[in-house]
């Protein structure tokens, strides 16, 4: 047993390795509160779940409802349908005689 193999800053025993610790390591729970700015979103987060904002106070505190319209529902389950036909349009260049006096040779 190695006094390295054990977290650095929460000092729980870290997953073995082959190769011995020289020095202490952070488990993958202190390295992720380590990355910029994530301490302060979740203690954020944490606290809007602990006090959540009244109703009163949302964007929606009437109690209205967002709905979405019977063709927007119809066109989610069935899928867009459009019935607009495609033109076809056939014209010639002043080229095509070349081009199809040299397929047929």
């Amino acid at each position: 047993m190695n006094k390295y193999d054990y977290c650095k800053e929460c000092k729980i025993k870290l997953r073995p390795v082959r190769q011995r610790r020289t020095e202490y390591k952070k488990c993958a729970d202190c390295r992720g509160d380590d990355i910029k700015g994530a301490n302060e979103l979740r203690y954020i987060y944490k606290d809007l779940q602990k006090n959540p904002v009244p109703e009163d106070q949302c964007e929606i505190g009437d109690g209205s409802v967002f709905e979405d319209s019977p063709e927007a529902v119809n066109e989610i389950e069935n899928g867009k349908v459009i019935k607009k036909s495609t033109g076809y349009v056939f014209s010639e260049t002043t080229l095509s005689e070349i081009i199809i006096d040299k397929k047929d040779k």
